[in-house]
């Protein structure tokens, strides 16, 4: 997995406190990728499918899913947009709903 992380865009991810980038939780095989745009988390997506090839791996579309919480200044501070922004291999990536 270090090998993976380690190919990961070091100008992606999401600033907290305006100091510290996070862009990705890991434990074991799980992996959460974390960025501020839908482009930033596709670029971070293919860099991660890239480095997982070369060991004879995959990812697992069935086994993924994103959550995208966007900022609407009309309704609530936060909302969950339930666009799809995710494929991996021509197949979409399940959205997460918070219930």
């Amino acid at each position: 997995m270090d090998e993976v992380l380690s190919e990961l865009n070091p100008a992606i991810g999401y600033f907290l406190n305006k100091e510290v980038m996070v862009r990705c939780l890991a434990f074991a095989d799980d992996l959460v990728l974390i960025a501020s745009s839908v482009d930033g988390l596709r670029e971070q997506v293919d860099r991660v499918r890239n480095a997982i090839s070369l060991g004879g791996l995959r990812l697992n579309p069935a086994k993924s899913a994103s959550l995208r919480i966007d900022i609407d200044g009309k309704a609530k501070p936060w909302v969950v947009n339930p666009s799809p922004i995710l494929t991996i291999d021509g197949e979409s990536v399940r959205l997460l709903s918070i219930v």
